[in-house]
């Protein structure tokens, strides 16, 4: 049983290798636009893959990107430099004003973001995701890590049920919000350190289209699908490459 058990897991793994080099490679060729959370996503997971070409990949995009969600992350200090308290109170997307809370999290009260996360309205969606991300965030930045806790075990728990229960739409590599939610989930789980079910991996992988993108766009497609698909594709790179913990 064990060497049967080791053998599938090795499989797995190689499928998971195989995956992550069609994305990056697709990253790499695409001339579609970024949205500024796939060039944060995109630089998250090179920190594992620490790949030359995906540097030059993400810090050309933060040159030509001056979107709304530059103060996401301190690589864009350049643009948002010294944001005040006040004006992080002024972010008008709940979701994007607790992740720049924790980005600033050293001069934000502990109150004011755990107050904003306990007004947000959970249910496994991008709310919640965002709530992790923040506390990803914030725990990196050494803030509130112990009261943070609790939350995370809640959090993770709510979204492995909504992963489990999404995992088994048969719909769901051809829905792109749903796909991209399922990634970000994913992603945002194992950046955390928990660890991801085979059935996750295999949802990612074979959602997968054979280009290496995740979502759905054509050639003329729209502006926004085209965003969403890097987006969606960044995020089951990262959620495979956070699994392994390296990146070949």
């Amino acid at each position: 049983m064990w060497l049967e058990d080791n053998k599938k897991e090795k499989e797995l793994e190689k499928k998971e290798i195989e995956a992550i080099q069609k994305g990056i490679n697709f990253l790499l060729a695409t001339d579609k636009k970024f949205v500024g959370a796939a060039t944060i996503t995109i630089k998250d997971f090179n920190e594992i893959c620490k790949n030359e070409k995906i540097d030059k990949l993400w810090r050309e995009n933060v040159e030509e990107d001056i979107g709304q969600f530059n103060f996401m992350d301190p690589l864009y200090s350049s643009v948002y430099p010294d944001l005040t308290v006040s004006e992080l109170n002024d972010i008008p997307e709940e979701t994007n004003r607790i992740i720049a809370k924790a980005v600033y999290c050293k001069k934000v009260p502990q109150e004011s973001i755990l107050k904003e996360i306990n007004e947000l309205e959970r249910d496994g969606g991008y709310n919640s995701t965002h709530i992790l991300k923040a506390i990803s965030i914030a725990t990196r930045e050494d803030c509130y890590e112990d009261n943070f806790f609790p939350l995370i075990i809640d959090l993770v728990d709510e979204l492995s049920k909504k992963e489990d229960e999404e995992g088994k739409r048969d719909d769901l590599c051809g829905d792109n919000i749903g796909l991209d939610l399922y990634n970000e989930r994913a992603a945002f789980i194992s950046e955390m350190g928990f660890p991801l079910k085979d059935s996750w991996i295999e949802n990612i992988i074979r959602c997968q289209q054979a280009d290496g993108k995740y979502g759905g766009y054509s050639d003329g497609g729209d502006s926004d699908s085209e965003l969403l698909s890097t987006h969606t594709t960044a995020l089951g790179l990262y959620a495979l490459i956070a699994d392994l913990g390296y990146c070949k």
